[in-house]
């Protein structure tokens, strides 16, 4: 069990992985991600992204790749949250009694156990996703530290009534993890800061690099403060960035800019609150 103090932190530090993920080579990109954490060794209490699908790429052959939940790639995530006292989210395709996969978004705390499983909102229907993966009915809210952060999946980012029921709920960290291909690479950054200025919080965008069979991916991921200005950006390489989320700064951007006292909540949204 973790013995980090149950307590609101003025700072949250983030570690973004831009990783290179190779197609459908489970054991390969699991060997990646462990040497990663062994080289940065990221911090007690922070809290690490990886992308969308990081063990096999954006990939509909679901019946090949979905895991059972508790699975060999979250026991994998549990060890390391564990050994390092981190919150890891990453994206994982996992198995469903519907006879499809969910496209998930999972979050291991730093005990080791599992925080939620979010299940992407919008299926890419121009590639035919739902036809494969289940859709998701619930925006996540998770209270992490005192701090609350809301994950999403890729092409959620163009629905912006999901982040916005997310911000009404308390949500100051928005996260897309994505394989967002070069082609689109345009849309990735103006709709990752219009979600950022529209809800005055810290947004995480968590990109690949590298190709798949259909697609290149161009990375850029990064992250944002309330008012959608760069903290930092990975550019177009394999890399780890990190960055420090100051408190001060969103009360005090919501604070002196109270935008979010007239929004009108979103009529469908469902939302679901954790406690981390």
């Amino acid at each position: 069990m973790s013995n980090l103090p149950e307590r609101t932190l003025d700072s949250l530090l983030f570690y973004v992985i831009q990783m290179d993920i190779v197609w459908k080579a489970k054991s390969e990109n699991l060997n990646k991600v462990q040497q990663l954490f062994r080289t940065v060794k990221p911090e007690s209490g922070s809290v690490v992204v990886l992308p969308e699908m990081f063990t096999t790429g954006f990939c509909m052959d679901f019946e090949e790749i979905c895991e059972e939940p508790g699975g060999h790639t979250e026991k994998l995530l549990s060890k390391l949250a564990s050994d390092y006292e981190v919150l890891i989210i990453a994206g994982i395709p996992l198995k469903s009694d519907s006879g499809k996969g969910k496209n998930s978004a999972v979050a291991i705390k730093p005990d080791g156990s599992v925080a939620f499983r979010f299940v992407k909102l919008h299926p890419f229907n121009p590639a035919n996703e739902e036809l494969y993966y289940e859709r998701g009915c619930e925006v996540v809210v998770a209270d992490y530290s005192g701090w609350k952060i809301s994950p999403f999946i890729c092409y959620d980012l163009r629905f912006p009534e999901s982040y916005r029921a997310a911000a009404l709920e308390g949500a100051e960290i928005l996260i897309t993890i994505a394989n967002w291909p070069e082609k689109r690479a345009s849309h990735w950054l103006p709709l990752l800061q219009a979600r950022a200025i529209e809800n005055l919080a810290y947004v995480v965008g968590v990109n690949r690099i590298g190709c798949s069979p259909e697609n290149r991916y161009s990375g850029e991921s990064i992250i944002l403060n309330p008012w959608g200005e760069v903290v930092i950006s990975a550019g177009k390489s394999e890399c780890i960035i990190r960055a420090e989320l100051k408190k001060e700064t969103i009360n005090n951007i919501r604070k002196n800019f109270p935008c979010l006292d007239d929004a009108k909540p979103p009529l469908s949204a469902r939302v679901k609150h954790v406690k981390i």
